[in-house]
């Protein structure tokens, strides 16, 4: 058992380094195609769409993250980012979020918050309950961090 008073490294899970990097360069791909391929007028704007999506893609998942630390657990969307200090979570695990798997923690207040699907499932095909127990895991995890709360 560890030390309550002990500070623990943050755990952050987030995007591996394959998924930017493929989608940066399929954007160069495309840039390159048409600065240097002279295409039609819907090839282009066709590569000019799937870049602009592929560099979008790269900074989501450059954004997208999950830390959980001695104070509490933060979710960061692309957007916006939601800080739970410990003493405000009610309960933390598993929800269906629009058919997959994730983690959810509830505020003492009832609200939710849902990680990001994306986050912290596979990125490559696997089975269902590979996937699952791999959310335990992070779950555990999770539960291990908050234990000097509860």
């Amino acid at each position: 058992m560890r030390d309550p008073h002990a500070a623990v490294a943050p755990l952050v899970w987030r995007f591996g380094p394959a998924v930017p990097t493929v989608a940066l360069l399929m954007a160069s791909a495309c840039a390159a195609g048409d600065l240097y391929g002279h295409p039609g007028t819907q090839p282009r704007i066709a590569m000019i769409v799937v870049g602009v999506a592929a560099v979008c893609v790269a900074v989501a998942a450059l954004r997208m993250a999950l830390v959980v630390d001695d104070d509490g657990i933060a979710v960061r969307f692309l957007g916006r980012v939601s800080w739970i200090p410990w003493a405000e979570v009610q309960a933390i695990g598993l929800a269906d979020v629009r058919g997959s798997e994730t983690i959810r923690i509830i505020r003492v207040d009832e609200t939710q918050v849902d990680v990001p699907p994306s986050l912290l499932q596979p990125v490559w095909p696997t089975s269902k309950p590979r996937a699952t127990a791999r959310l335990r895991g992070v779950l555990s995890q999770i539960t291990e961090v908050r234990k000097p709360w509860l």
